[in-house]
């Protein structure tokens, strides 16, 4: 958490000035990685930086430009042991560490919305395959997870919010535990089944929630004005199940089909906007869980030199996270609730040819159609009807004695069809109404104009075993003709 000093600094300085949109969309990030393995331990330790320009509320600022400063800390710990022939375990430990900078300028001068978030978590994961026999496998497994600091600091002068923190109270933790298990058969040498179920669990915690905040120290919020606490209650059981049926014609043809089911949990910072709602006096609920079901056929030719693919998908989503706006107690209240689905349908087909040893060519092409099973008439937005890549490298003949080093030169292509901008159901200046049930209701509607498609040519050189084993070095020109793109 920020201090009271650090904040009042910071929205102390003095953006009066030329507006200018430089580096608003800009990105930069740094990246270290250590893995290491050695007598069934292995683990793995990541940092991360990242800083990306954004546009809030006005497209120009003055002075300064809009950013977020991201740091993830994250290492991974785990063993693995054969215990006898049919018995392997596999224990896992995580642990994370994310910080947030957010410096947004709002409309007024002298003004700024600085925001600091911090979040922190461990999980584990045990894990136990058993092979009765060649053709039969069981793998069983059990997790945890517990996200033990989040915490959010700021001063949004023009909100009304200054110098506000909100956060999980210190004596708590969002926990969630989860069991699974899933069981390979192939009772014939052309047939075979992957089924799977997985049961979680989320519990629930409380939301506190300060303004004017003091000085803070490590383990505790130290507030000035206290203005409430909401909890956010347990989660309901979630089953998920998958299925897998696999059937191969001969050694170049396969088909699959394919059955699977996903959710994802609501986050803190999305029940945190409900729970300062319910903290005010206003009956509504938590989010639930959205949850995705999937369907899918494959057709699978592989041959030495080429390999095709053709899919058919069917994809449906509920409890879809959306803004809402209704009338509550007579007056109108936005906030995130469980409102809408999508269906989606669509084909891909992709191929990869090899033709000589050095050379790779990887195509692949995506139709899809997607509606709003309430909203017949609305396209989706942010949802291209055709996507496309292609992928063309040459790998050169190695120049070391040893012959390791591997270097490879790419192009890529990236096609991504036009799009519809967000549809806003809030009521329009114009609207007779704020009432959305009202026939003469008149929505805000489309936030900008259809964007165009547009292709992304990029190119791509990496050099393997660089001085020595698995280290490597990689350059890539993501937009090599600097093409223009509409958001």
């Amino acid at each position: 958490m920020a201090t009271e000093t650090k904040l009042t600094n910071i929205s102390g300085q003095n953006l009066v000035g030329q507006k200018t949109t430089a580096d608003l969309f800009s990105q930069e990030n740094k990246i270290f990685n250590l893995s290491a393995e050695g007598k069934g331990f292995y683990g793995d330790f990541t940092f991360l930086q990242n800083d990306v320009g954004v546009c809030a509320f006005t497209a120009a600022v003055p002075n300064k430009r809009m950013y977020k400063d991201f740091t993830v800390c994250r290492w991974m710990l785990g063993y693995k042991k054969e215990i006898t022939k049919w018995l392997t375990l596999e224990p896992k430990f995580f642990n994370t560490y994310e910080n947030m900078f957010t410096y947004r300028y709002y409309f007024l001068p002298d003004e700024f919305g600085p925001q600091t978030d911090i979040y922190a978590s461990y999980e584990g994961d045990f894990n136990a395959l058993i092979k009765p026999s060649p053709n039969f496998n069981i793998s069983l497994g059990a997790s945890f997870r517990s996200i033990y600091d989040w915490q959010e600091t700021g001063n949004h002068p023009t909100t009304g919010a200054e110098n506000f923190a909100v956060g999980m109270k210190t004596d708590e933790k969002m926990n969630s535990w989860s069991v699974y298990s899933q069981i390979t058969y192939k009772p014939i040498s052309k047939f075979q089944i992957i089924a799977g179920i997985r049961l979680e669990k989320n519990y629930g915690y409380t939301n506190i929630d300060y303004l004017n905040i003091g000085v803070d120290t490590a383990t505790q919020f130290d507030p000035i004005d206290f203005k409430g606490e909401v909890k956010v209650p347990d989660g309901e059981f979630n089953f998920i199940p998958r299925l897998a049926v696999l059937y191969s014609f001969n050694a170049n043809n396969q088909i699959k089909f394919l059955y699977g089911k996903a959710i994802k949990n609501p986050s803190i910072t999305e029940n945190y906007d409900i729970a300062l709602k319910i903290e005010s006096g206003i009956d509504i609920s938590f989010l639930k869980p959205e949850e995705i079901q999937t369907f899918e056929i494959n057709y699978t030719a592989a041959f030495s030199k080429f390999i095709a693919n053709i899919s058919y998908f069917r994809n449906s989503m509920e409890n879809l996270f959306l803004r809402r706006t209704q009338s509550i107690n007579g007056n109108w209240e936005t906030f995130s609730a469980n409102s809408g689905k999508i269906n989606s349908t669509g084909v891909e087909v992709s191929t990869q040819i090899k033709p000589v040893k050095s050379i790779f060519l990887d195509i692949s092409a995506t139709w899809q159609q997607s509606e709003y099973p309430d909203y017949k008439n609305r396209d989706v937005h942010f949802s291209p009807q055709w996507l496309g890549y292609v992928k063309l490298s040459y790998d050169f003949p190695n120049f070391s004695a040893n012959q390791k080093n591997k270097i490879t030169f790419a192009l890529t292509g990236n096609y991504v069809d036009e799009m519809f901008a967000k549809f806003d159901d809030n009521p329009a200046k114009n609207s007779p109404t704020k009432d959305p049930s009202d026939p003469n209701f008149i929505p805000v509607g489309r936030l900008g104009e259809k964007t165009p498609s547009y292709f992304l040519l990029g190119t791509n050189f990496r050099v393997n075993n660089l001085i020595f084993d698995r280290i490597f070095f990689n350059f890539r020109i993501s937009n090599l003709l600097n093409q223009k793109i509409i958001y």
